[in-house]
């Protein structure tokens, strides 16, 4: 009872495996890594009938100062017959991101490639949540050649929570996979599975076409981030009407076109709460305390801390983010870096977003963030405000 193997904290070399975990009752989940990065292995165990909101997660919330890549994966694992906590509610109003029960959860930052692993755990929720932040669109997390208990695709993708889910979150890569219920099966060999945007029921996930959602007798409802890809236009017609579960939004990287008029207006509404237990088809983020962003360095109350240092004046510098896992300011880094995220960052201190200006330069120290084993810090972004 009450079972749990939490690894925590700072930088390490981990390695889980050889072991059978097998008929514990775990207080929230059975195996658990977090905190920052870790180059870590789970190889070669069994999970199997345990009960637990969730069996296996990797949760890295924090990048190592030490190296750029840590690798980590999941291979060869058995994951059969595990089950959520007696009494878990499935069909009540359920948390953000977090889907009531799954056997494998991929969280934070760091990528994990997870292959030849067994999974058969029908009264779990889900397999595998694949919530790893996604910095940009199309960013995949590799869990092809495991076995998904069936080798029916929509099933298969049912049984996986990931961007079509949650528009935050990598896209799960799930093919090729193993044929069969063995570490030593063959790769499924035919067609990958192409997903059908299907109106006839609850909506959600990508629209890779052009789609027109005209009025019906009926709203539509919207039970999952809907994603109007690049290149793609969403045109809602005069007189139609969206209903949205708590959280759930649409993302458009293509173009969006509401055709209302003042006669007939496109509504965009909530799906009423007395409607949620007969309207959810597959689980729904509903409405609770858990923000929408999922980050440890994300206060709920007051946001990202960020402070400019180094510069001339208050408002030019190095740009800094507070780290709540190690506490203490670490320079943001990033190749992908720009006026409009530079823009962000200014209004997040509070100050003058209309003229940004974002050089890049190096940053040489031998004592970098307190670490001396670091002596060069290069790719730093400048930014001045005006």
């Amino acid at each position: 009872m009450n079972f749990a193997f939490h690894v925590d904290g700072f930088y390490c070399n981990a390695s889980i495996a050889g072991n059978r975990f097998q008929g514990n009752k775990c207080r929230t989940g059975c195996v658990t890594l977090s905190g920052t990065e870790k180059e870590a292995e789970v190889v070669d165990n069994e999970f199997v009938e345990n009960s637990g909101r969730y069996i296996l997660e990797l949760n890295m919330n924090s990048h190592t100062p030490y190296t750029q890549w840590v690798e980590a994966s999941v291979s060869l694992n058995n994951f059969k017959r595990n089950t959520p906590p007696s009494g878990l509610n499935e069909s009540g109003v359920l948390a953000s991101s977090d889907p009531s029960s799954y056997v494998l959860g991929i969280r934070g930052l760091q990528n994990v490639t997870i292959t030849r692993n067994l999974f058969l755990n029908p009264l779990m929720r889900f397999e595998l949540l694949g919530g790893q932040a996604s910095s940009m669109l199309e960013n995949y997390l590799d869990a092809t050649e495991n076995y998904w208990g069936t080798t029916e695709q929509p099933k298969i993708v049912d049984r996986i929570f990931d961007f079509d889910d949650w528009n935050s979150f990598a896209i799960v890569e799930y093919f090729p996979f193993l044929a069969s219920d063995r570490f030593n099966s063959r790769k499924f060999i035919a067609t990958k599975w192409r997903y059908i945007f299907d109106m006839s029921g609850n909506i959600g996930g990508r629209i890779a076409e052009n789609l027109r959602l005209k009025p019906r007798s009926q709203p539509y409802i919207v039970e999952r981030d809907l994603t109007v890809m690049k290149g793609v236009s969403l045109t809602i017609e005069a007189g139609t009407e969206l209903q949205f579960f708590p959280n759930i939004g649409i993302l458009v990287l293509g173009s969006l076109v509401a055709l209302g008029t003042e006669e007939n207006p496109v509504r965009l509404s909530p799906v009423p709460k007395s409607q949620y237990s007969s309207l959810l088809r597959r689980e729904s983020r509903s409405a609770d305390s858990v923000p929408r962003i999922h980050h440890p360095d994300l206060n709920p109350h007051s946001g990202y801390q960020l402070r400019l240092s180094g510069g001339s004046s208050r408002d030019d510098g190095y740009l800094e983010i507070y780290n709540e896992t190690e506490h203490r300011w670490s320079i943001v880094c990033d190749d992908n870096f720009n006026d409009f995220t530079a823009q962000v960052a200014c209004r997040t201190m509070g100050k003058e977003s209309s003229n940004v200006i974002v050089r890049r330069n190096p940053y040489y120290d031998i004592f970098v963030f307190g670490y001396p084993l670091m002596h060069e810090q290069v790719g730093v972004f400048l930014c001045s405000f005006d």
